[in-house]
């Protein structure tokens, strides 16, 4: 970690790749952690040549020992954008949609642009809002002002590059998106408290069957 931080050491890259394979494929407990690390490394080309198939081992690696959000959420964007193997969006949008119920706001924010727009699911203007504003923080929405600039919004509706490695924090201009939608679709009779209803019976498991109905 330090040598992929460089706060206390130099940072070394290479040296992170280095010592986080040798965790990844232990028994450590921080094993899965390691192995989210690897996947980010091995897809952006870190501390060495970029490698999606390592890329997806290490992420499948993480996704299947359990609890790991942003791994499933990285690994959908493998999915979605083709990356590395055939761009699958029904694949993508359940492993955006696992990621979503534990919690991790970059996935809420790709399952409400997918309801928004209806991407690979039924288009629902209840279900859209409800998981921006989980994406955002609901005691926000009434309190932050969207950036006045809505025309470059569109491009950054989809790339996941608007999420910070591995913190699952929203970069402004997701942030920025997701505010300025929720908003507008509150201006819609009904709709708003709609989908509070909806956030309020929320629970954080995946019910037994798919929500995500073409």
């Amino acid at each position: 970690m330090q040598y992929a931080v460089g706060s206390v050491i130099a940072r070394d890259l290479g040296a992170a790749r280095h010592w986080f394979t040798k965790v990844a494929s232990s028994s450590d407990s921080n094993a899965r952690i390691a192995q989210e690390y690897l996947g980010t490394f091995y897809e952006k080309g870190l501390g060495g040549p970029q490698n999606y198939s390592e890329a997806l081992r290490w992420y499948e690696a993480a996704v299947n020992g359990g609890h790991a959000p942003y791994a499933e959420f990285a690994l959908g964007a493998m999915y979605e954008f083709g990356r590395g193997v055939p761009a699958n969006l029904d694949k993508a949008l359940d492993l955006y949609r696992t990621a979503a119920f534990r919690q991790y706001r970059p996935a809420q924010y790709r399952l409400g642009v997918a309801y928004l727009r209806g991407e690979g699911v039924r288009r629902d203007l209840a279900e859209s809002p409800k998981w921006l504003a989980f994406a955002v923080g609901w005691d926000l929405i009434d309190n932050v002002a969207p950036a006045e600039d809505k025309s470059v919004r569109s491009a950054f509706e989809r790339d996941p590059e608007l999420f910070q490695v591995g913190t699952g924090q929203l970069r402004p201009a997701a942030f920025d998106y997701a505010v300025t939608t929720v908003r507008e679709l509150a201006k819609v009779p009904g709709l708003y408290s709609q989908a509070k209803a909806l956030a309020a019976a929320f629970q954080p498991t995946p019910p037994p069957l798919p929500i995500l109905i073409h």
